[in-house]
């Protein structure tokens, strides 16, 4: 079992990583990995925080261009002990995305997936992502 400071670290750390994603928040996602970070998404694999950046830049074009939303919630947060300052992450991301003007209509969530994260205390008290995995659970049909 992590202590109190490092769970609610490690909570703080998902959370600004999916308020980034979804455009809520200006700063950078790859700011929130260590420079040797990568990501396991399934057909996407970043390797260091120049990819992540690029895939995320890349995204974000075409996300404005699409005029697409999304937003990310994550549930069922485990964290375990690895070693001092190492820990793992499992999640549950539900994935809600639509296109157009705001109110958006609400559908089912467009994607579901296990996360299973490396994170590690990068200098004292601050906590950066190591490395992300996604498995795909459920995946809605695409909105026409």
């Amino acid at each position: 079992m992590v202590d109190a400071a490092t769970w609610a670290a490690v909570q703080s750390l998902a959370a600004e990583y999916w308020r980034r994603v979804d455009g809520l928040a200006d700063a950078p996602v790859d700011a929130l990995f260590i420079d040797a970070g990568w990501m396991d998404y399934g057909p996407i694999r970043c390797d260091g925080r120049a990819q992540i950046a690029k895939f995320y830049a890349d995204r974000a074009v075409r996300e404005a261009e699409a005029r697409s939303t999304t937003r990310h919630l994550f549930s069922n947060l485990l964290i375990e002990p690895v070693t001092n300052g190492r820990v793992r992450v499992f999640s549950t991301v539900h994935v809600m995305a639509g296109k157009g003007d705001w109110p958006l209509p609400a559908r089912a969530p467009s994607v579901v997936g296990d996360f299973e994260d490396v994170v590690v205390e990068a200098e004292p008290g601050v906590w950066r992502y190591e490395g992300r995995r996604a498995r795909i659970v459920f995946v809605a049909e695409p909105v026409r």
